[in-house]
């Protein structure tokens, strides 16, 4: 039977994830040949090889604390966990070969998508703007703007994995904001999943901040940011009464990064949306620290968990508006409007502050 009483999946997902992450981390001189991650790139930020395979451990506690639930909890969270399965192999794939495509990648994403609304019945239906309404109306149209919302999510989060515990600690305060969320709708089986998933995220955490002693990789990165995603479409659609602007406020910090990044590499000459640059938010934090930091604190990890520290503040404010919301769509749309101004002036005073 679902309840908020019994809690024994968090305890089970948690020290499943923790374990594999230090196993993985105590055997890496025995796989480092497959899964250690190299240090060449405009995005590369470590000085020592490191696992990138944290994909592993995040399979290992999902599948645990599935088992460990019952009823509708499970029966949903199984729908979830198999729509991810695409997503979560061609990344760890990735990580592993370094030979799967961004295009693939991409297609793996869309699908795992399409393969969610088919799985659990649940799309983006209604956003209450009259015209966009209308189309979503169309089965079809609602379908393919679900896959692209949750693949945009998912490559987001991606994007913002650059540092010790900066894409986990983001994604654990996303799920406490789903978590506020689903506990205001009385959605007992939504809490449960959001709470098993954040336990999962929880038991990596531990290994990778501040000492970043593995790394989330694609198949880690693409995992989390596509069950977030996913809870945040199934929000509105299990419980109408929840606006369902309050699911890009939950996601407002990450997709302002996308939107942003976007942008910027369009107005670059001769650069492609899709190629890596060295000019997202997180890495102009990291170079003033890394620049202004005294030479004793030099270290590595703490300039990483500095940085983490200060953009942790994004989804932070997120919780908090997402708290004091009401659930209502004014306040959701005030909010993210407020979250992506504040985003331009830190990221225009760290540009300032890099060029000094």
């Amino acid at each position: 039977m679902d309840g908020f009483s019994n809690f024994d999946f968090v305890l089970w997902g948690f020290l499943a994830t923790l374990v594999v992450s230090a196993l993985i981390v105590v055997t890496k001189p025995y796989h480092r040949k497959l899964s250690l991650d190299d240090m060449d790139g405009v995005q590369k930020f470590h000085s020592t090889p490191t696992p990138r395979i944290g994909g592993v451990a995040l399979l290992a506690g999902l599948v645990v604390t599935w088992l460990s639930q019952t009823g509708e909890t499970k029966a949903l969270f199984g729908w979830v966990f198999l729509a991810v399965s695409p997503v979560l192999a061609f990344g760890l794939a990735e990580d592993i070969t370094n030979k799967i495509s961004v295009k693939v990648r991409l297609v793996a994403t869309l699908s795992a998508g399409v393969l969610f609304v088919l799985l659990t019945g649940s799309s983006i239906e209604k956003v209450y703007v009259w015209w966009f309404d209308f189309l979503l109306a169309n089965p079809v149209f609602s379908i393919a703007f679900t896959a692209f919302a949750i693949a945009s999510a998912t490559n987001a989060l991606n994007i913002i994995d650059g540092f010790h515990g900066l894409a986990s600690g983001t994604v654990l305060l996303m799920l406490a904001s789903i978590c506020i969320v689903a506990w205001g709708a009385d959605d007992v089986v939504l809490f449960n999943i959001t709470l098993s998933i954040l336990a999962v995220t929880g038991g990596f955490f531990v290994v990778n901040f501040p000492f970043g002693k593995l790394f989330l990789g694609d198949g880690g990165a693409y995992t989390l940011g596509f069950l977030v995603a996913a809870l945040t479409v199934l929000i509105p659609a299990r419980n109408p009464e929840i606006s369902p602007w309050i699911s890009p406020l939950i996601l407002s910090y990450p997709l302002t990064e996308l939107v942003v990044s976007i942008s910027r590499k369009i107005r670059r000459k001769g650069h492609h949306p899709g190629q890596p640059d060295s000019f997202h938010l997180h890495m102009l934090v990291h170079k003033f620290y890394a620049h202004r930091l005294p030479e004793k604190l030099q270290a590595e990890s703490i300039r990483h968990a500095l940085t983490s520290l200060t953009l942790w503040i994004f989804p932070i404010s997120s919780l908090i508006l997402v708290s004091l919301s009401g659930f209502t769509a004014d306040f959701a749309i005030r909010s993210i409007i407020g979250i992506f101004i504040g985003y331009l002036i830190i990221y225009f005073l760290a540009q300032r502050k890099n060029l000094d």
